[in-house]
């Protein structure tokens, strides 16, 4: 998909409120959660990730507390974030073809976002 990136937001978005926008269903809730829901563990990767419908389940460890994201990934470092535990929805957008860099954006989450996140608990 070809998304500016403020649809991919509204997109996250979407999803983080369970199909509604504008107080209005779009998708299902039945959809969202089964997309949300882990269905197998990624056993070729090192965090051995669970995943979903085209959603990654990942954890961050920040402050020493574990914080929970749902996320959607694409070529060259395309990240939407979804963090229920503070109602948050991020994206970075990235050009990180053929640089072996596409964590990128799980770094910027980890350093930077859920640490000033944290500061408000």
């Amino acid at each position: 998909m070809h998304l500016r990136p403020r649809d991919l937001l509204k997109f996250g978005l979407l999803y983080a409120e369970g199909g509604q926008w504008k107080n209005r269903q779009i998708i299902s809730k039945n959809w969202i959660d089964a997309s949300f829901k882990k269905y197998l563990i990624l056993e070729n990767h090192s965090k051995k990730n669970e995943y979903g419908f085209l959603w990654w389940h990942y954890h961050y460890l920040v402050n020493g507390k574990t914080t929970n994201s749902i996320e959607a990934r694409g070529a060259g470092g395309q990240y939407v974030f979804i963090v229920p535990q503070y109602q948050l929805v991020v994206l970075v957008t990235s050009a990180n073809f053929r640089n072996r860099r596409v964590w990128q954006p799980e770094k910027i989450m980890e350093n930077y976002i859920l640490p000033a996140m944290s500061e408000k608990d």
